[in-house]
């Protein structure tokens, strides 16, 4: 019988390969232990359109804990998009032109819906039960180019739980504060400023240290100073005690005392008439401003006391008094004589200057009229003397 010879294994090899077998049984059983089933991303199925879920399978031990799973396997979790991002841009895939999405920007509400982290409460300081309650954020107010210094010190060291600010503010103040809360939401140079709010922005600026706010304000108020506003600017920066800004309006209003409104100049409270005619550059004569200070004293006279009265009509403004206002002027200022500072030796006091122009425009009323010559009244007698009768 012939017979292949039996190979012969030698015992050291022989266990040596079973061993390396017994590792790689035990490495593959760890595998199909520890690596989960592949499943189909949600985002790529056609059954998700309508409602897409991803189901978590089987995994290891170690998964389990991390999750905080106790039956061995993972939770099921429902993802669903909004519809109006459903497919809506898969166009882009076949080659249609990108769409331009738009930036939506935080805003401030009057509404607290809007994810705010604070409140601002205005309160008007003529009426103190109308209160309007702004919902902003911390990080506009208090970041940025148009930020706020002051709210940037309270939003830093505020207590928890008292994320409120209440601000006492006048009417134009009041009503210029959405367009400020506009303005520092818009991290940009554009404001919405004109010649009614302009002084209101400036107050907010400078007590809410919004230094882009003032800068940009105050620009607009240089350039728009014109003869036409001063009035109002004047009256504005009343409002708010701005003394630059009266400075500024007073000025401008004195270089064009004769062509500003009349009536509206005559109108002004007194310390603001006596700012204007004290402004130094006045643009007319004596005469002419002696006709507006006694148009303003008749308006006042109520309220006239004898500081205002030197003050409008101090020499070294108004050195000469119209002769049709002297009479007026001279009985005003006989009226407070007793309380006046007043010389009778002193020619440059306004009952001199008045009796002055009195007494000057009486000479040249009884001189200047003509006097019949003397041969004219002899030609009248002879013509009479030889007219019979």
């Amino acid at each position: 019988t012939n017979q292949q010879p039996a190979t012969t294994i030698p015992v050291k090899t022989a266990m040596k390969t079973g061993k390396q077998k017994a590792k790689e049984t035990e490495k593959n059983d760890e595998i199909k232990e520890t690596v989960p089933v592949p499943h189909t991303s949600p985002l790529t199925t056609a059954a998700g359109k309508a409602r897409r879920s991803v189901q978590f399978v089987e995994g290891t031990k170690d998964e389990e804990n991390r999750l905080g799973s106790n039956d061995g396997a993972f939770p099921t979790l429902d993802f669903k998009p909004f519809p109006s991002l459903d497919d809506e841009y898969d166009d882009i895939l076949d080659g249609q032109p990108n769409v331009d999405i738009k930036e939506e920007q935080l805003s401030w509400s009057r509404d607290d819906n809007v994810l705010s982290d604070w409140r601002i409460i205005v309160q008007d300081s003529r009426d103190g039960s109308d209160m309007s309650v702004y919902y902003v954020h911390k990080l506009m107010l208090s970041t940025g180019p148009t930020k706020s210094e002051y709210f940037d010190s309270i939003c830093k060291s505020h207590n928890p739980g008292e994320n409120v600010t209440k601000l006492t503010l006048s009417s134009s103040a009041v009503a210029a504060f959405p367009t400020m809360l506009d303005f520092m939401y818009s991290r940009e140079d554009t404001l919405d400023v004109n010649t009614n709010n302009a002084v209101a922005l400036r107050h907010l600026g400078r007590i809410l240290s919004i230094r882009k706010l003032v800068v940009l304000v105050t620009t607009f108020i240089r350039d728009d100073m014109a003869y036409a506003k001063s009035l109002h600017y004047l009256n504005a920066g009343a409002e708010f005690d701005d003394q630059k800004v009266m400075t500024t309006a007073a000025q401008t209003c004195a270089v064009h005392i004769l062509e500003v409104n009349r009536e509206g100049l005559t109108n002004l409270v007194p310390p603001l008439f006596s700012r204007v005619v004290a402004a130094g550059e006045i643009a007319c004569t004596s005469f002419e401003l002696s006709q507006i200070v006694g148009e303003f004293c008749r308006k006042n006279e109520d309220v006239m006391d004898v500081k205002l009265l030197q003050h409008v009509t101090k020499s070294s403004i108004m050195p000469e008094v119209s002769p049709t206002e002297a009479v007026y002027l001279l009985n005003l200022a006989e009226k407070h004589e007793g309380r006046m500072d007043y010389d009778k030796n002193d020619t440059s006091g306004l009952q001199a200057r008045c009796i002055k122009a009195s007494s000057t425009s009486w000479n040249k009323t009884v001189v200047g009229q003509e006097l019949v010559p003397l041969e004219t009244e002899l030609e009248v007698e002879n013509t009479f003397s030889n007219k019979a009768y």
